[in-house]
């Protein structure tokens, strides 16, 4: 064989067995992405980071968006049939703090209240409580920290919707009761959002956020959904822990010492206006009526938009829902059925007595 022959097959032999790369096959040719295809892949990307981003803000983050994510926990807290989720009518809010700058001398209503490490507490005398000077707009968050330090019972949390006032309660009697009150004229421990339990331990701070809004109002403890009520508002009244005002929000304790140590409003449907004592009342009259019992005389009662009769700061209710008129004397509740025209009614007390009456002015 010739030498030269004898070289080539030694090298041939010699790069099979080392894997030389110049005797592998040619790999297939690698397809370049079009500069339309780069594009579209970029923005598939982009899109699918807005798309996240978005869902955190408005499911994790935004202040109303805690609920969703926690429906299936407060289903168990709140009637089922009214557990719905209440969304800001718009985007453009403003977070008041509602005890910056709060005189507790002029504030306070009833009982002694003292600042102390930068919370007010309540001493332990029944209904213990203080106005807030500030009437809300129609729709707002009131956002309140607080801790029971002593006693077994409850706050309440007095709210305010066109100017009729109605309260929240938590812990009531003895520490078991939740609730709205009066809804037609019945109060926390015996109506449609009544939630019973066992609430609040000594010492331990809880955070409370009750959303007004047009047609409904709701209330969380720690994010998540107590009870909520679906209204116009004219079923709701009270008087049962009344302000200096019946315009103002404010707060009160039940022979129970309460260390509140935040409290301000996030204004969903324009600016709340602070108010004194003094200010003139802006409730309007909507209806006169005459209201007889019996065969005894026909008394005529003024009726106003905050719920109250005989004045704006009268302590008699009425209350209305659909048919149902409503009237509060004091602890004596009278129950009457609107006629079709809406102009007259008729019903009995707890005695039985018949009662009747009609509109002789404005309309309800």
């Amino acid at each position: 064989m010739h030498s030269l022959d004898a070289h080539a097959i030694c090298f041939k032999k010699f790069r099979e067995r080392k894997g030389d790369p110049m005797s592998d096959p040619i790999p297939p040719p690698v397809a370049m992405k079009s500069p339309v295809m780069a594009l579209g892949q970029l923005l598939l990307i982009l899109l699918f980071l807005f798309a996240g981003g978005w869902a955190i803000r408005h499911y994790v983050l935004s202040p109303d968006g805690f609920h969703r994510a926690t429906n299936a926990a407060a289903s168990a807290l709140a009637p089922s049939s009214r557990v719905r989720a209440i969304v800001p009518t718009n985007a453009i809010v403003r977070t008041v703090d509602l005890l910056k700058g709060l005189d507790l001398d002029t504030a306070t209503v009833y009982g002694r209240w003292a600042v102390r490490d930068g919370a007010i507490v309540s001493d332990t005398d029944a209904a213990t409580r203080f106005d807030l000077g500030y009437c809300p707009p129609a729709e707002y968050d009131l956002r309140f920290s607080f801790a029971r330090l002593s006693g077994t019972d409850g706050i309440d949390t007095i709210l305010c919707y066109g100017g009729r006032q109605f309260v929240w309660t938590m812990a009531g009697w003895a520490n078991t009761v939740c609730g709205f009150t009066e809804v037609c004229a019945e109060p926390a421990d015996h109506n449609p959002t009544t939630v019973r339990g066992d609430w609040f331990k000594n010492g331990q701070r809880y955070s409370c956020v009750i959303k007004v809004r047009n047609n409904r109002v709701a209330a969380f403890l720690d994010n998540q959904l107590v009870s909520e009520w679906v209204t116009d508002y004219e079923d709701l009244a009270s008087s049962s822990r009344s302000l200096q005002r019946t315009d103002t929000l404010g707060l009160s304790t039940w022979e129970s010492s309460y260390a509140i140590s935040s409290v301000e409003i996030v204004e969903i449907s324009g600016k709340g206006v602070a108010k004194l004592p003094g200010d003139p009342q802006e409730a309007t009259e909507i209806a006169v009526c005459t209201y007889q019992v019996g065969d005894r005389g026909a008394v005529n009662y003024a009726m106003y938009s905050n719920g109250r009769m005989k004045s704006p700061e009268g302590e008699e209710l009425w209350f209305l829902q659909g048919d149902n008129l409503i009237f509060r004397f004091g602890d004596w509740v009278d129950t009457c059925t609107l006629a079709s025209d809406r102009r007259s009614f008729e019903g009995s007390n707890r005695n039985g007595e018949r009662i009747f009456g009609e509109v002789v002015s404005g309309g309800l």
